[in-house]
């Protein structure tokens, strides 16, 4: 199954399909490697899991499963997007447009807003100063 996915995507790359062999093999690099990592932390997470709850084999091996099938997916996501098993592939980001503006204002702060500080007003405990006098000479 997984040959077929990856033969499609190479006969569209003889075909002149794909702008560049080497993009495609960068990607399918990546997406091996992807494969290769996910499967090896999932089985990691469940030696330590089985470890914890001392269930061994058994969420290994679920583990294992889960990190399996989530790196073919990401492998068929990447290098055969038309034969995507759950309906479009979503959009990358940088292909899409740039988020509208607010329209509206943000809202306000339900916090009273607080007035500048004056002289008489910068501590309100306390008197007002007095000014400055010199004393008599």
């Amino acid at each position: 199954m997984l040959a077929r996915f990856v033969g499609l995507r190479l006969r569209q790359v003889q075909m002149g399909k794909s702008t560049s062999s080497s993009s495609v093999g960068q990607r399918a690099l990546g997406a091996g490697l992807t494969l290769a990592v996910s499967v090896g932390l999932f089985a990691y997470g469940g030696l330590w899991l089985d470890a914890r709850f001392g269930t061994k084999p058994w969420l290994l091996l679920l583990c294992v499963v889960c990190g399996i099938v989530g790196g073919i997916l990401h492998l068929i996501r990447e290098l055969a997007p038309g034969s995507w098993p759950f309906g479009r592939v979503p959009e990358r980001a940088a292909a899409r447009p740039a988020a509208a503006p607010l329209k509206s204002p943000p809202p306000k702060s339900p916090l009273p807003q607080i007035p500048p500080n004056t002289a008489n007003d910068a501590c309100p405990n306390q008197p007002p100063a007095e000014p400055n006098r010199t004393p008599p000479s």
